[in-house]
């Protein structure tokens, strides 16, 4: 039986493996078709039947393991990175939506070491810095949204034992580069997803108030060339961003110190 329909028929029987089914097997299979440019089997069957099975732990500890290096290897994560083959952008963008997955998981139950966690680290890092496919929804594929996708392990990874100090400013730097970029202008809801992991980052107290306050000055020192549409790009993407930053934070007191700055910095763009 073809992969796709094996997991419509899964999905159809509440996620459940089917007697007899080499789960080992079958992971792999849908890892490699992760990337697929078939967006029912991509987003709907294969990442929601992992959702689903690893939320139930029926996946062990080994196998996710497995998963989460396997997602993060340069045939994944990495797979046409900077190439011009546009379709390679799902394998990269549904590669990384493994990782926090897995990390809700170990939060939970942990299993992965720290030198595994520092390993996500470093390969998620590289892999924000370097991806430059921006794009949100693609007509008749479905979702890329790498940036979004990232967002999302690094709002579950900076809650894991092992990130530090400087890997939440690392984080954060990378974020502040991300979002000022003049050639595309994010509508799809990525600034509150990056806004996600930098309230995340606030709620955990490693950093204190003012690292964050100096962050969102830093946010509004971007460059302009006097031309349109590219600073209207810049502009808006930060001004979006400090917005989503400010109403998570104003939740927990829009007077704070950071709130404030926030308030001030969108005065000044």
């Amino acid at each position: 039986m073809e992969l796709k329909q094996l997991l419509q028929d899964i999905k159809e029987h509440d996620n459940k493996i089917p007697e007899g089914t080499d789960t080992e097997r079958l992971v792999e299979e849908m890892l490699r078709e992760i990337g697929s440019i078939d967006f029912e089997l991509r987003d709907d069957l294969i990442y929601f039947t992992f959702y689903h099975w690893i939320q139930r732990n029926v996946l062990s500890p080994e196998t996710m393991k497995n998963m989460l290096y396997t997602s993060l290897d340069e045939d994944h994560l990495f797979l046409g990175l900077g190439s011009s083959d546009e379709d390679t952008v799902f394998t990269r963008s549904f590669s990384v939506l493994i990782s926090p997955l897995i990390l809700e998981c170990h939060l939970s139950r942990p299993f992965l070491s720290e030198e595994d966690i520092r390993h996500v680290f470093e390969r998620l890092c590289r892999y924000f810095r370097e991806e430059n496919d921006l794009r949100g929804y693609v007509e008749a594929k479905g979702w890329a949204h790498a940036v979004a996708h990232t967002s999302d392990a690094f709002e579950t990874l900076v809650k894991c034992r092992g990130i530090t100090r400087n890997d939440q400013l690392a984080i954060m730097e990378l974020i502040l580069e991300k979002i000022q970029v003049n050639t595309h202008y994010f509508v799809d809801g990525e600034d509150e997803r990056m806004a996600e992991v930098v309230n995340t980052i606030i709620q955990k107290g490693l950093l204190g108030d003012d690292p964050i306050v100096a962050w969102v000055h830093k946010v509004t020192k971007f460059s302009t060339i006097g031309k349109y549409p590219e600073d209207s790009i810049i502009r808006g993407n930060v001004r979006n961003l400090l917005r989503s930053v400010y109403f998570k934070c104003a939740e927990q007191n829009k007077n704070s110190k950071i709130a404030k700055a926030i308030v001030h910095a969108l005065g000044q763009i």
